[in-house]
């Protein structure tokens, strides 16, 4: 059997050591498995049939100069957060690192996670404030100064019998495709930027492709509302200041 979380393996047969294997059946997920992987190539795990060929290739893999055996045991803790510590606590203490074991849980590496990443959450929830804000206010006063300079063509508008709702509704048409283009490329260059996006999270152990997408969603839904906020302000204080009578 042969298990791929990331679906991208589908094969009917394997070949190891030059000899080939029957896949009998492709997992998705294995139960008590971890189904987010954080590393940069993706593995594959196999389950041989007996153990005699699991030492096969143990001991031909073992003389690769680089590739490293590693033996893994998941457990799952259950209980009040006081048996939990108290368990956790004895896994620590029974000494399994002079063995060559290494020992983690998740709740230390949550923490550890929270505090490591914190500062960059922080930072990037910083920068994003303040280029909005910064957007918005290079577009409001571009807007302001092309209206003062259009307002002699407005006035002329107004003269041949353009009504003020015409005239907004022709300001909100020009307005709208100002605003309208940059926010489509912005997700053209976000959807094709996704699967850096997630290499880079990779390398940070914060990748799950559930997590991403909704972020990504998230964030463009928040761009789109914020731009249309600017747009209402911006088409105002345009129609405002074209309109103006000298």
């Amino acid at each position: 059997m042969v298990a791929d979380l990331e679906h991208h393996f589908s094969n009917k047969s394997i070949e190891l050591q030059g000899k080939t294997y029957q896949v009998k059946e492709n997992l998705s997920q294995i139960k008590g498995l971890p189904s987010v992987e954080t590393a940069f190539t993706p593995p594959l795990y196999i389950v041989v049939s007996d153990e005699h060929e699991l030492q096969t290739l143990s001991q031909y893999y073992s003389q690769l100069p680089a590739v490293e055996q590693k033996h893994q045991l998941y457990y799952d803790v259950s209980g009040s957060p006081a048996h939990r510590d108290d368990f956790i606590k004895g896994v620590n203490e029974a000494n399994f690192n002079d063995n060559g074991f290494v020992s983690a849980n998740r709740f230390d590496m949550a923490n550890e996670i929270k505090t490591l990443y914190g500062g960059f959450f922080f930072l990037g929830l910083f920068f994003a404030i303040t280029f909005i804000l910064g957007t918005g206010l290079i577009i409001y006063y571009k807007q302001v100064s092309e209206g003062r300079a259009d307002r002699n063509q407005f006035a002329i508008l107004q003269e041949v019998g353009l009504s003020r709702a015409e005239i907004l509704a022709t300001i909100r048409s020009q307005v709208g495709l100002l605003f309208t283009l940059p926010i489509v490329m912005a997700v053209s260059h976000l959807g094709f930027a996704l699967p850096l996006i997630r290499k880079i999270l990779l390398s940070f152990h914060l990748s799950t492709d559930a997590v991403l997408l909704k972020a990504t969603a998230a964030t463009v839904t928040v761009t789109v509302i914020l731009y249309y906020l600017i747009f209402r302000q911006t088409s105002r204080a345009y129609f405002r200041e074209a309109t103006r009578p000298e």
